[in-house]
């Protein structure tokens, strides 16, 4: 679910969001990972960390895995969300080897953490991989999205048949890989310079390291 909260009192607001039918056919451990909300508080964007049961794989070594981005919008606060799209993003596959649980398990996984909507509309992606590499690793990319010419699949029921220039483009703004499982994203303040401050916060997992992360966002 995707709930609404008071930041002055703690408590519930009412109703919930209606999640759309279309993204409630996900994997277990593989549902809701994301969330961002625009700046005028009239577009939000969410998705699913790897593809829908009817969508597709898990990522693997060979190939990574279709997440519909899904874009919600409403005419004021007061109104409440609709679905207005859904644009097909392909994930980077497992670049690493095989990570075993202590049941001898493959955990390793490719997926999308967290995204983050920018001023002027732009979507950052994060992605997230489980994997090992003489040790075992997390590793981080974060990715900038050109949906200009992406294809809007908001009314089907799956993306057989779906081509690659159909799919969002996107460009490589960071990457980063060690120990922190960073699932976390959003704006800072603006720097002296003009650019925007954008930081990255790591889960509690007792297997990664607590950390949070400051970067320097700015246009080229």
């Amino acid at each position: 679910t995707i709930r609404q909260y008071s930041g002055v009192s703690g408590r519930a607001l009412a109703g919930n969001v209606d999640i759309p039918a279309s993204l409630k056919n996900f994997r277990q451990d593989s549902g809701f990972e994301s969330l961002s909300i625009s700046a005028d508080g009239l577009s939000m964007w969410t998705c699913t960390e790897e593809a829908l049961k009817s969508d597709g794989s898990r990522a693997t070594r060979k190939v990574g895995t279709d997440v519909r981005l899904t874009q919600l919008r409403r005419k004021s606060a007061k109104e409440a969300w609709k679905m207005s799209g859904q644009w097909v993003y392909h994930t980077d596959s497992i670049a690493g080897g095989p990570w075993y649980s202590s049941k001898k398990r493959d955990i390793s996984r490719s997926g999308i953490s967290e995204l983050c909507v920018l001023e002027d509309g732009t979507v950052l992606v994060l992605e997230r991989e489980f994997s090992v590499v003489l040790f075992p690793r997390l590793r981080c990319r974060i990715y900038e999205t050109d949906m200009s010419s992406a294809k809007n699949v908001i009314f089907r029921k799956d993306l057989a048949g779906l081509k690659d220039a159909e799919r969002v483009k996107k460009k490589l703004l960071y990457e980063n890989t060690g120990f922190s499982m960073y699932e976390g994203m959003c704006l800072g303040p603006r720097l002296q310079d003009g650019s925007r401050m954008l930081v990255l916060v790591s889960d509690a997992d007792k297997k990664s390291f607590r950390s949070v992360l400051s970067l320097r966002l700015s246009h080229r």
